[in-house]
């Protein structure tokens, strides 16, 4: 299982598959192994063969509680005459990842109730009126529902084939504060012939943030132009990063002290609506902007740190179309994805 974990990390993932199917052979119940071939092939956009052990995450070390006990079955895909709970067992990010599915999902079934962290519900609740929305720490003492599904568990039914990405239509699945965003365009940036460009360069994973984030003055250096203007979208406190951008590059990056990039997400996604364009790292920003439906750059690492939804080929995201992922061409090499990023830029209008 090390071995095949060695080779994914180093992007030979159809090598990595045969280690990992060894290791079944060998440890018929060594979750990881399975866990592992499940990322692997979501990541060779393999969906139905994918899916079929994604599930296995309940039993990896760390998850001693396993799934919550909820108070009806599991959802097997078939029609629910009732209402169907959809809830989120992983972070934000990857919430917002699976609630694109969410129109398809609303199909299935005749009321439909979801539990997601608590920081989405204004966003959700403008964008979906007809679904139930509720933070996931009332997840146990929801009543009322004849079936349930992990937002992760979805795509087993709903996304097996190229074609149930294509089906998503419009390509902006969120909708924000669109007031909010008008008039944090015109004070961010009031000159209608410059670009508002926000940036976002960390990851706060344990596992793999330090693999994915590059230093801000890397990003910005290369990035800067006399026609754009930057605003700070990262979550966490940037404020000697951006006193450093200012005092040895002359770079500002704008910051709106009355957004709260971590917990107001419904703030976060106007400020991301108001730009023209977002480059991010893999992170929640990403996610968030991704879902708007925002032209977005992707700077991606080169396999150790990148996630499975980025996909090992394409330009284009599949779970968001808005989003081109710009992958390094080695590891380690930012230069080359900051680059594309800045070519990106300069066809904008």
């Amino acid at each position: 299982m090390n071995r095949g974990n060695a080779l994914r990390d180093l992007g030979r993932h159809e090598q990595a598959l045969s280690s990992y199917r060894r290791a079944q052979q060998l440890s018929p119940q060594l979750s990881e192994a399975w866990w592992n071939e499940s990322l692997c092939r979501l990541m060779l956009c393999d969906w139905a063969q994918g899916w079929q052990h994604y599930g296995r995450r309940w039993q990896l070390p760390g998850q001693v509680h396993g799934r919550p006990p909820l108070k009806a079955p599991q959802w097997d895909g078939s029609y629910v005459n009732g209402t169907l709970l959809a809830w989120g067992g992983q972070g934000v990010g990857d919430q917002i990842l699976f609630l694109t599915m969410l129109d398809d999902l609303r199909k299935h079934c005749r009321s439909l109730m979801v539990a997601t962290d608590r920081r989405l519900l204004p966003l959700l609740e403008r964008t979906w009126k007809d679904v139930d929305f509720r933070a996931k720490e009332e997840l146990l003492l929801l009543d009322g529902y004849s079936a349930q599904a992990a937002l992760g568990d979805l795509g087993q039914y709903l996304r097996t084939k190229p074609s149930d990405f294509n089906a998503q239509g419009s390509v902006a699945t969120l909708n924000p504060d669109h007031e909010r965003a008008r008039r944090l365009r015109a004070r961010l940036c009031p000159d209608p012939r410059s670009v508002l460009c926000g940036v976002s360069w960390r990851s706060t994973n344990a596992r793999t943030g330090l693999h994915k984030s590059l230093a801000p003055e890397t990003l910005l250096q290369s990035l800067a132009t006399d026609r754009v203007r930057f605003v700070d979208l990262q979550y966490g406190d940037t404020a000697a990063e951006r006193a450093m951008l200012q005092q040895r590059h002359g770079i500002t990056l704008q910051h709106c002290d009355d957004i709260d990039n971590f917990n107001d997400l419904d703030g976060l996604a106007a400020l991301i609506e108001a730009c023209d364009v977002v480059v991010s790292v893999s992170n929640t920003t990403v996610h968030l902007a991704g879902a708007l439906g925002k032209p977005t750059l992707v700077l991606l690492p080169f396999a150790l740190g990148r996630i499975w939804y980025w996909h090992q080929h394409g330009e284009r995201s599949l779970w968001y179309p808005s989003c081109r992922l710009l992958r390094q061409p080695q590891p380690g090499d930012w230069a080359s994805p900051v680059a594309q990023a800045l070519a990106e830029i300069n066809k904008l209008n």
